[in-house]
């Protein structure tokens, strides 16, 4: 029921030599092709070249990805509860102060990290506020509207990205069933085992997608820098001139466009978080870095073992190159996550 075969006996089954595959469509409709469409459904940036870094370091780091993605979710939702102390319910309007506010800091957090606190940004900017030449109620209309521009450039392309991975586990699906994808010429094991391990995007293509991002980096700066100059200051007018203009880029860059080359992966989704760093003393959603690196870890880890076991109980059956191939990813995916790790520590 287990056939040995021998490199003879293959010769003479198959033809020696080599060739393309005689299945290719079926091996390209079952995995390779759903995967692009998946990667492709990634938020990024339309509008810069960077985002092809984003693909690329998604794709060679992984685990360092969704680790960085889930620190962004933290970290937002720590900024929201901090914001929850900076509000006014006297109004009535508490919690829509607070989603205001906490959209203004996840801003600020975009731009501001890792030189300064958002938290600390936030507070010196309302330091200086000349209370005479405007009213807290003008203040919050300003703030509002600061808030409404910041979510009108935000990007959300969720339902497209529903459809993609609908569309992917329905190729894997029709590998199994005939009646949807045909017949094969060949036992789809190992392509189902692929399309398998390939799995863990998805999680990574949804949550970017649910964290969304700015059109580009550019405009947040652009609305946070009007938004700044619209808070009249007390002080020497033109010393609040030539401040007002470089203050989110934090006074350590001579040019915007020093700061935003400055800035990792700029022009598309802040996946790129090296130093995790997550805002201390606040309501925790997810829990510690640590608890979010056992959670970027999991989709990678499952998505490992259910193609290798797939792989293990069809014929041939065993440890064979297929599941060596997989196991050398999954290596390299550990070792990139922990270079990328050791470096952002320098």
């Amino acid at each position: 029921s287990d056939p040995v075969l021998t490199f003879r006996g293959c010769k003479k089954l198959c033809g020696g030599g080599i060739g393309w595959y005689t299945d290719s469509g079926p091996r390209l409709n079952t995995w390779i092709i759903p995967v692009l469409i998946l990667i492709s459904n990634m938020d990024v940036s339309p509008i810069d070249k960077r985002k092809y870094q984003i693909i690329l370091h998604l794709l060679g780091d992984p685990i360092d990805s969704l680790w960085s993605l889930l620190t962004n979710i933290e970290a937002w939702s720590r900024l929201h509860h901090t914001a929850t102390k900076y509000r006014k319910p006297s109004n009535g309007v508490g919690v829509g102060e607070a989603k205001v506010i906490g959209t203004l800091l996840g801003a600020m957090d975009e731009l501001s990290l890792p030189v300064k606190d958002p938290i600390a940004v936030y507070l010196h900017l309302f330091r200086g506020w000349d209370t005479e030449k405007m009213s807290s109620a003008q203040l919050m209309g300003v703030m509002f509207d600061t808030a409404h521009k910041l979510a009108d450039t935000r990007t959300d392309d969720i339902l497209r990205t529903c459809l993609a991975v609908v569309l992917y586990f329905w190729q894997v699906i029709s590998a199994f069933i005939a009646i949807l994808g045909g017949g094969d010429l060949s036992p789809p094991s190992g392509r189902i085992a692929t399309a398998i391990f390939m799995t863990w995007i998805i999680p990574i293509v949804l949550l970017s997608n649910v964290v969304g991002g700015f059109v580009s980096r550019r405009s947040c700066f652009q609305i946070m820098q009007d938004f700044v100059r619209k808070i009249p200051r007390k002080g020497d007018v033109g010393a609040i001139r030539d401040w007002q203009p470089c203050y989110l880029a934090l006074l350590w860059y001579v040019h915007k466009e020093d700061y935003f080359v400055a800035q990792a992966w700029n022009g598309a989704i802040y996946i790129y978080r090296p130093h995790k760093r997550l805002l201390q003393g606040s309501s925790r959603t997810l829990g510690s870095s640590a608890a979010l690196l056992m959670l970027a870890v999991l989709p990678v880890f499952i998505s490992t073992v259910t193609s290798e076991v797939i792989i293990y109980y069809n014929p041939p059956r065993g440890l064979g190159c297929r599941g060596v191939l997989v196991l050398a990813f999954i290596s390299a995916y550990v070792a990139s996550a922990l270079l990328t790790w050791c470096f952002s520590c320098w």
